[in-house]
């Protein structure tokens, strides 16, 4: 890194997520840039790691951001986070809210004949694929004929299978594995649910407003920045089965109420989470620093 820096000799070096992060702000410094911006893209101060390891990466954070200019974060609690775990100054800290892709962005038009809910993600403990699995059971006695879609993969797949036939629901939920085609699997969900143990800012919660698709989501991290309560989607208690079961069940029962929030949920990413406004943002940021 330091030799491809000091070669290119750029202006402004801007590193994304921790690892990357870490060597790449030192040997943007080493090779002297002339401003370094680093985006964490998570939330990792807790629920990813033990106690020790958390600390660890506090630590590391503390460290590395002596050799940046700003940290980018997506949401005022980051920002908040950051400064109550001392990694730098205030005024270090920039918030510039995920931008999503409105080009591909199809709203959704008309439900088919059976309902679904689904859950797009990494299939990891943090994501919280087996409260889904969970509360999907719940809410299959309630309606027989709604089915549920896993679309991702991760180390739990193969548990959460298992785990999905043991409740009953087979034939009942598909399991996609890795999906390249994104927009195939947000056309088929009518529902998103994001049940996470900790969350930067959840994009796919995005993604999915900007098509239309009301979120039930758990309240944590940056969630309740980009879901906005009984408007936009439903916020409930982390690690909570029934609640995430009773949300889902509230607009499955509520099809005027699910359209509504639907509508509501695609205004609003339009307006405040276009990916030409965050574009914009990032054109000031760096303008002011090379001032």
């Amino acid at each position: 890194l330091l030799r491809i820096l000091k070669r290119e000799g750029f202006d402004i070096v801007h590193t994304h997520t921790a690892k990357a992060g870490v060597l790449g702000r030192i040997a943007a410094r080493w090779a002297r840039a002339r401003a370094i911006v680093h985006s964490p893209h998570g939330h990792d101060f807790y629920g990813y790691f033990g106690p020790a390891g958390s600390q660890l990466v506090v630590r590391a954070e503390r460290f590395a951001a002596r050799y940046c200019d700003r940290i980018h974060v997506l949401t005022q609690l980051e920002k908040e986070e950051m400064f109550r775990r001392r990694i730098c100054p205030e005024e270090v800290i920039r918030v510039i809210t995920s931008g999503v892709s409105l080009d591909s962005a199809v709203v959704k038009q008309g439900a088919d004949a059976a309902l679904c809910v689904g859950f797009i993600g990494r299939l990891e403990s943090v994501k919280g694929p087996d409260y889904f699995v969970d509360a999907a059971a719940a809410v299959a006695r309630e309606f027989p004929n709604v089915k549920f879609l896993v679309a991702g993969d991760g180390s739990l797949r193969r548990t959460l299978e298992e785990r999905s036939r043991t409740l009953g629901l087979y034939g009942k939920m598909g399991f996609t594995g890795w999906v390249e085609d994104i927009d195939a699997a947000f056309g088929r969900i009518d529902i998103l649910v994001v049940p996470s143990r900790n969350e930067a800012v959840g994009r796919v919660i995005l993604e999915a407003a900007a098509r239309g698709i009301p979120s039930v989501a758990t309240r944590v991290g940056g969630i309740p920045e980009v879901v906005r309560d009984r408007e936009t989607g439903l916020l409930v208690a982390p690690r909570d089965v029934r609640g995430l079961a009773a949300g889902v069940l509230c607009l499955l029962k509520d099809e005027a109420l699910r359209w509504k929030m639907g509508a509501e949920a695609s205004a609003w990413v339009r307006r405040e989470h276009s990916e030409s406004k965050m574009i914009a943002e990032f054109e000031r940021l760096y303008s002011e620093l090379q001032t």
